[in-house]
């Protein structure tokens, strides 16, 4: 079977046909970025008129329960050595019942250990809990859906997975 990707946001395909998909992909907290669910629940609408019928939807996005957020408040830091520098990469999440804020913080040290960068992204972020993302996507058309946690061989815990898989049947 001849197979066609093509790589976009939520602008692009809302652009695309009706009815003309048999899966469609999204991953990496796109829905959360979203950072309304007015705007999720558009995403999730536009994404189930594009599917055929039968057609899947896979979603990747943060475990939201405030208990799992704060116990991952902090993510263990990624640090890269470089010949005369080091980066530190960490994340940093303020839960809220509604948004949750995100902090991307990179440090970049010189070779005398010395702070040369020191910069913090932050992105508010849709909470984006389960039940709610079942509602929506409920509503929106989607008639079957199944949560797999992160390492995707499980069903989906919401007391041990960070992030889920929710793959949702047209």
């Amino acid at each position: 079977k001849n197979v066609k990707l093509i790589h976009g946001g939520f602008n692009e395909l809302s652009k695309l046909s009706e009815n003309n998909f048999d899966a469609i992909t999204c991953v990496g907290n796109t829905l959360p970025i979203l950072e309304t669910r007015r705007k999720v629940k558009n995403a999730l609408k536009v994404t189930r008129k594009k599917l055929k019928k039968d057609g899947i939807a896979i979603f990747q996005f943060l475990n939201f329960e405030k208990s799992m957020i704060e116990k991952n408040r902090y993510y263990q830091p990624k640090v890269i050595h470089d010949i005369d520098k080091i980066y530190i990469f960490n994340k940093h999440f303020e839960y809220d019942k509604l948004k949750t804020r995100t902090d991307f913080i990179t440090t970049v040290l010189n070779d005398k250990n010395e702070i040369e960068i020191f910069n913090v992204d932050t992105t508010m972020l849709c909470t984006l809990k389960v039940r709610i993302f079942n509602k929506m996507a409920l509503n929106s058309g989607f008639k079957k859906i199944k949560y797999f946690g992160n390492n995707t061989n499980e069903i989906f815990n919401k007391n041990k997975h960070i992030s889920l898989f929710a793959l949702l049947k047209a």
